[in-house]
C-alpha cells in the first residue's frame, strides 16, 4: 500500500466561501455575464458548464466577497441536496446553500472534486438542524479531513479517473443523439404529419414505400384539431390504468433490491440512475417493474414544473425493480399501444401544458389520476404503430447497450477512487485496469 499521503482539514487546503445571493429585487444584478452556481444547477458532471440564472458585472459586484475562480470546488451543504460535489469552470458565485473551497496551487482542484465526491453520506451526517432542514455550516465544513498526497500523485489518480469520466461523457451524448433522433422520428410522424402533409401536397414523403405507403394522403378535423384520417382519437384509459408505488421505510434503505424514487425521473434523460436507492424493506409482487415499464412522477416542488407528471422507461439492467411512492407504474390493459408511441407521447408540449393546468396544490404539484388517464392522444392505425414500435426498437436496444456500459464504467470508476485515494491501489496497476476496458 502506499503510503504517502498527509491529513489536511478543508480549511488548509484553500480560502472557503459561503457563497452570497444578489437583491432579487434589483433586476439590474442579473444579466448574462457570471454564473451564478446554485445546488438545483448540479447535475453530477465535473465541471459546472451552465446555469440557470446569471449575474451582470453589477451583480457581482454587489456580492464581491463570494466571487470563486475558476476551478473552485463547490460542495452543496444544506437540504435534500447535501453532499453534491463540482468544480466552476469560470468566475462566478453561488448562493449560500454552497461551500467553495477555491485551492491553493499544491492542491489539484480534480484530485479535491473526486476525493470530496466519495464523502457525501459523511458529510450528511455532520450535517446540524435535523432532518427538516440539514446544514452543513462553514465552520464544521472547514474541519472535515481530507486525505493529500505529493501533487504528482494527485494529477496522477485524478487523470485516471477522469478517463473514466470522459468515456463516461462521450457514451451519455451518443445516447442523446440516439434519443434525439426518436423524438425527432416521432414528432415528425406523428405530431407535425410531415408524411401526410407532403402527399397532401404532391410532394415526395422521403420515406421507402414500405413507410410512406402506411400514412393517408389527407387529414381531417377532429376534437384536437387536423388530424390523419383514419387515425382515432382515445383517453389513455382505453390503453392503460397507472397504480402508485411502494410507501417505504426509510430505515430499510442502504441494501437489497433497485429502488426507482422519482429522482430517476428527469426531463433530459429516458432515466436517471442517480435517482436509484437500494432497499430491503417488505413490498408487493405488484410493486415490481419490468424491463421496458413506464413510470411517472406525480409531485414536483420546482418553481419550472418539469418533473411532474414527467416519465421514465425502465432499462433492461433494472428488470425486477421496485417502484416507490410519488410514482405511478403504467399498466398495459391494451397491448396494441406501443410502450414508445405512448412513452413519446406524455413528453409531448400539449401533455405538459395539460398536466400542469390540471395539477393540485401550491408549493408541492400533485399530479391526479384522472389528468393522466383522461388525456386524449392520436392513435394511428396498427400497420404504422408497429413500423414506429420496430424502428424505435431498433435505436433503443442500442441506447441499452450503451447504457449498461456507462454503468460498468460508473462501478469501476467508484470501485478505483476510495482505492487510489487511500493507497490501497498502486496508480500502475489502476492504469492497467483502465487499458484492459480499452480507455
Amino acid at each position: 500500500m502506499e503510503t504517502d499521503l498527509r491529513f489536511f482539514s478543508i480549511g488548509e487546503l484553500g480560502k472557503v466561501f459561503t457563497g452570497k445571493t444578489p437583491r432579487t429585487n434589483n433586476p439590474e444584478f442579473y444579466g448574462k455575464e457570471y454564473p451564478f452556481y446554485t445546488p438545483s444547477d448540479m447535475d453530477g458532471s465535473r465541471f459546472l458548464k451552465s446555469t440557470k440564472r446569471y449575474l451582470s458585472k453589477l451583480g457581482m459586484s454587489s456580492v464581491r466577497g463570494s466571487i470563486i475562480e475558476a476551478g473552485s470546488v463547490m460542495v452543496s451543504c444544506i437540504g435534500s441536496d447535501m453532499g453534491k460535489v463540482t468544480i466552476a469552470p469560470r468566475k462566478g458565485v453561488t448562493n449560500q446553500q454552497i461551500n467553495t473551497i477555491c485551492p491553493y496551487d499544491w492542491v489539484d482542484s480534480l484530485y479535491l472534486y473526486y476525493s470530496l465526491c466519495t464523502r457525501k453520506k459523511e458529510l450528511q451526517s455532520l450535517a446540524m438542524g435535523g432532518s427538516a432542514l440539514p446544514i452543513l455550516n462553514k465552520s464544521s465544513f472547514c474541519q472535515i479531513k481530507v486525505e493529500i498526497p505529493p501533487f504528482h500523485k494527485q494529477k496522477a489518480i485524478a487523470n485516471i479517473l477522469e478517463s473514466l469520466d470522459k468515456k463516461i461523457e462521450l457514451n451519455n451524448k451518443t445516447n442523446e443523439t440516439l434519443d434525439d433522433i426518436s423524438k425527432v422520428l416521432f414528432k415528425s410522424w406523428f405530431i407535425d404529419f410531415d408524411p401526410i402533409k407532403a402527399k397532401v401536397e404532391g410532394r415526395s414523403t422521403g420515406l421507402p414505400d414500405e413507410f410512406s405507403d402506411l400514412f393517408p394522403d389527407s387529414l381531417e378535423d377532429s376534437e384536437l384539431g387536423s388530424i390523419p384520417r383514419g387515425w382515432k382519437i382515445h383517453k389513455l384509459r382505453d390503453f392503460i390504468d397507472i397504480k402508485g408505488g411502494l410507501s417505504y421505510k426509510s430505515q430499510f434503505i442502504g441494501s437489497g433490491k433497485n429502488l426507482i424514487t422519482m429522482g430517476c425521473i428527469s426531463p433530459r434523460k429516458k432515466f436517471n440512475f442517480s435517482g436509484l436507492k437500494k432497499y430491503s424493506g417488505d413490498f408487493k409482487e405488484s410493486n415490481l417493474l419490468r424491463h421496458k415499464d413506464i413510470i411517472i412522477s406525480t409531485r414536483d416542488i420546482t418553481q419550472d414544473r418539469v418533473t411532474l407528471g414527467a416519465p421514465a422507461m425502465v432499462p433492461n439492467i433494472l428488470d425486477g425493480s421496485i417502484v416507490a411512492t410519488n410514482l405511478y407504474k403504467v399498466i398495459f390493459m391494451d397491448q396494441t399501444l406501443s410502450c414508445y408511441f405512448l412513452f413519446e407521447s406524455i413528453k409531448t408540449k400539449r401533455y405538459r401544458e395539460n398536466i400542469i393546468a390540471s395539477a393540485k396544490g401550491s408549493t408541492v404539484l400533485m399530479l391526479t389520476r384522472d389528468s393522466v388517464l383522461d388525456y386524449r392522444i392520436m392513435v394511428p392505425k396498427d400497420d404504422l404503430m408497429n413500423k414506429f414500435h420496430d424502428l424505435y426498437e431498433i435505436m433503443q436496444s442500442r441506447y441499452e447497450l450503451i447504457n449498461n456500459e456507462i454503468e460498468t464504467l460508473v462501478d469501476l470508476r467508484d470501485n478505483l477512487l476510495p482505492k487510489l485515494i487511500s493507497g490501497e491501489l498502486r496508480i500502475t496497476d489502476a492504469e492497467k485496469m483502465i487499458d484492459e476496458v480499452g480507455i
